[in-house]
């Protein structure tokens, strides 16, 4: 299974802010959407970074309150880790594994597709996984 199957189940809306946009704007953003990452991209196209709850904790232990005036590009993170529609759903799991990410952008023929997240990759597993074991029950059973 590839990602593309994981997107096909998601919301077509990725979520996207600007980098000049302040924190509190993200903030705003994260807790209507129930989101806890936001791309970054001054087109919606070209990834210039990732917004992540992680990266808000971070600033405010550096910054304190001050973080909500802050524009996004001074917390994102900017060696973004992405992925391709066609890669993998393990591919992708062992690039979050081995970098230690909960999100990872994906992107088509070099521009921004979706956003998706360890639980949309492990349901992918788990979803090969249930297809592996009928095949292989439907094989024993000589349906196959």
């Amino acid at each position: 299974m590839t990602i593309k199957s994981i997107l096909a189940r998601k919301s077509a809306l990725v979520p996207v802010i600007e980098p000049t946009a302040p924190v509190e704007a993200a903030l705003v953003h994260l807790e209507q959407d129930e989101i806890s990452a936001l791309i970054v991209s001054s087109d919606a196209e070209r990834i210039e970074g990732i917004l992540t709850a992680a990266d808000i904790a971070r600033g405010l232990h550096k910054y304190g309150a001050d973080i909500v005036g802050l524009p996004v590009n001074r917390l994102m993170t900017r060696d973004v880790k992405t992925c391709e529609v066609s890669a993998s759903i393990a591919d992708v799991h062992k690039l979050m594994s081995e970098h230690r990410i909960r999100h990872v952008p994906v992107t088509r023929n070099g521009a921004l597709s979706g956003l998706i997240n360890i639980l949309d990759v492990i349901q992918g597993r788990l979803d090969d996984s249930e297809t592996d074991a009928k095949s292989l029950r439907d094989y024993v059973a000589g349906r196959a």
